[in-house]
């Protein structure tokens, strides 16, 4: 787990007296490293400001680069994370010259060891500790704007490996249910260029987001629109790990050919490669930056519960489309099939059978987040993509001249 965090302190010691007007960015990578030395004895108790019970995380380490023994948790700093000293006005009513004399700000990553999903009991407690030793006091604390900070968390098999079969379950999963998770989130949070749509891939074309993707070239040139069942047959064709991967992004791999873009990372669902610390994982980015235990823990959860149920899929044998039963068929809409109904008919989080206290925080987190704007885009996406099923139905290919055709009739 990878928490992505602002932290702030506004004692007057002599490192702060060099942060300058100039370096209110936090541009310094010295200085930042430096003022996350200093949180990084807090977090170890070693400050007279530092909690007084004792820490559940062990000895935090420093690591740099972003590596450590598996049972370690340790803090790094992170080149994403640069806040600046006047967002921090959001929260505290201060004039910028105010907040340039007495405070400093700097971003960095707190990432967990390596802990057993099963074992609630032990790694519950130490989120709690974290949001505890975070809270803001007026004076220290983390806190986390609007668009940078996240919260990542890594799933892996115990004594095992990620196989074929589990991750296409799982993708299958993300990818029919995403419209009803990124619901949970911030807008900010919903197919950005740092967590980009799990759909993404099967809509790729020359629209592309952001510096790392420019000179990219779609797999296809057909320029494909994403439909359930084209999307559910193209994860479950693929036949190795990284062939999934560039099946779900849209692109081939960068190193083999040429290419040098970590953009194939940020999918909100991430097939995570094994490095010299750690196995081959599922790194799940949709969630926003947070210090809240319960938040946290609820996220943690349904990761889980959805790796699971993909889990014990795969185990059996089985896939998503192997799972049939009896569909509404609206007058209105053409006749789904099971797959393409599936998101419209259940909640991700009864499919996984996810508990009951859980599925209101998710309800409540919909409510916090709902926006209007928002909610009309995938009104439209929605009889978009109903159309498109049709016309499928009747001989055609997606495509942009579908879509066009599609936006004339909508219309």
């Amino acid at each position: 787990m990878e928490e992505s965090f602002e932290d702030t302190e506004s004692q007057a010691s002599a490192s702060e007296a060099q942060n300058t007007p100039d370096s209110i960015d936090s541009q310094d990578k010295d200085q930042r490293d430096e003022h996350l030395q200093y949180l990084l004895a807090f977090l170890n108790r070693r400050l007279p400001s530092s909690p007084k019970s004792p820490s559940l995380l062990g000895e935090v380490a420093w690591a740099e680069p972003k590596e450590a023994p598996s049972n370690t948790w340790y803090l790094s700093s992170d080149e994403s994370v640069l806040p600046h000293r006047t967002d921090f006005s959001n929260i505290r009513p201060l004039t910028e010259k105010e907040i340039k004399e007495s405070y400093i700000v700097v971003g960095g990553e707190l990432v967990s060891a390596v802990l057993n999903f099963d074992q609630v009991t032990v790694w519950q407690p130490m989120v709690q500790q974290i949001s505890d030793d975070f809270r803001f006091d007026g004076h220290h604390g983390g806190y986390v704007g609007d668009q940078q900070p996240a919260l990542h968390v890594h799933f892996g098999i115990q004594d095992g490996d990620l196989d074929l079969a589990t991750t296409q379950n799982l993708i299958v999963l993300y990818g029919l249910f995403e419209r009803e998770i990124e619901r949970w989130f911030p807008v900010s949070r919903r197919n950005n260029i740092w967590c980009l749509s799990v759909r993404f891939g099967m809509e790729a074309n020359a629209d592309c987001q952001g510096p790392d993707m420019i000179t990219m070239k779609p797999l296809s040139t057909t320029g494909r629109r994403y439909t359930p069942n084209q999307f559910v047959s193209s994860v479950y064709a693929t036949q190795t790990l990284e062939d999934l991967k560039t099946a779900v992004v849209g692109y081939p791999d960068p190193m083999r050919n040429g290419i040098r873009s970590r953009a194939r990372d940020y999918l909100a669902v991430n097939i995570s490669p094994q490095r010299s610390n750690k196995p081959t994982t599922i790194e799940f980015r949709q969630h926003h930056g947070t210090v809240d235990g319960n938040e946290i823990k609820w996220w943690v959860m349904f990761c889980g519960y959805l790796l699971r149920y993909a889990h014990l899929l795969g185990q059996s044998g089985h896939t998503i489309t192997d799972i049939d039963e009896p569909v509404d068929k609206p007058n209105s809409a053409p006749p789904f099939s099971y797959v393409e109904n599936l998101a419209r008919r259940k909640s991700i989080l009864d499919l996984i059978s996810f508990p009951e206290e859980g599925k209101k925080h998710f309800i409540d987190q919909a409510e916090k987040y709902q926006d209007e704007e928002f909610e009309e885009d995938r009104a439209y996406d929605d009889r978009l993509i109903e159309e498109r099923i049709r016309r499928v139905l009747e001989g055609e290919e997606t495509g942009e001249d579908m879509d066009q055709d599609i936006v004339i009739d909508l219309m």
